[in-house]
């Protein structure tokens, strides 16, 4: 699972807090993916929540050029499924807040 450190490195330069919770994250979402591939939409939300959580009102760690980080990673993500695309995309939408 090499593939989530390009992700975050970025974030890391930021807060290196948040890019570790990111990349626990990542890493969970995809061994759980890896495990139980029919779990697809109920473990991409999740992830995705799981970035929504990161942010309080006064500092937004998925901003500007993050948004298209943590888009790059879910669509990783969904890659290791069988799930429509489409679909997955609306899970992605319909979850994120940022």
């Amino acid at each position: 699972m090499h593939e989530q450190v390009a992700l975050i490195q970025d974030w890391a330069t930021h807060d290196a807090e948040a890019a570790a919770a990111v990349a626990a994250a990542y890493g969970e979402a995809a061994a759980a993916l890896d495990g139980n591939p029919y779990e697809a939409e109920r473990i991409l939300r999740g992830f995705v929540r799981r970035l929504n959580a990161l942010q309080s009102e006064d500092d937004y760690l998925v901003e500007h050029n993050r948004h298209e980080d943590a888009e790059e990673a879910y669509f990783l993500l969904a890659a290791r499924t069988d799930a429509d695309l489409d679909e997955a995309r609306e899970w992605f939408d319909d979850e994120r807040d940022f």
